[in-house]
C-alpha cells in the first residue's frame, strides 16, 4: 500500500540477517494481509489476502528471487 492507501503489485524483498532491502517483486495481482512462506526450493509463495476492490483473493503467486550480487 503507499501513502495515499492505493494497493501497490509490487513485493519488497527484505533479507532478515543483513537487516537490509534487497531488491523487489512485481506481482500479478495487487494484494494486502497476503500469507507469505517461504518455501524449501527458496521460492517464495504469496497466497490470499485482500484484493485492490476489497475482496478477498483466493489466489496463489510463486516466485523465485534472484540472487543477490556481493
Amino acid at each position: 500500500e503507499d501513502s495515499t492507501g492505493t494497493l501497490l503489485s509490487t513485493a519488497l524483498l527484505f533479507d532478515l540477517d543483513a537487516m537490509e532491502l534487497i531488491g523487489e517483486i512485481q506481482m500479478n495481482h495487487a494484494r494486502k494481509e497476503a500469507s507469505i512462506h517461504t518455501l524449501p526450493s527458496g521460492q517464495i509463495l504469496m497466497a490470499g489476502g485482500i484484493g485492490a476492490d476489497g475482496s478477498p483473493l483466493s489466489s496463489i503467486e510463486i516466485f523465485t528471487p534472484a540472487p543477490t550480487l556481493e
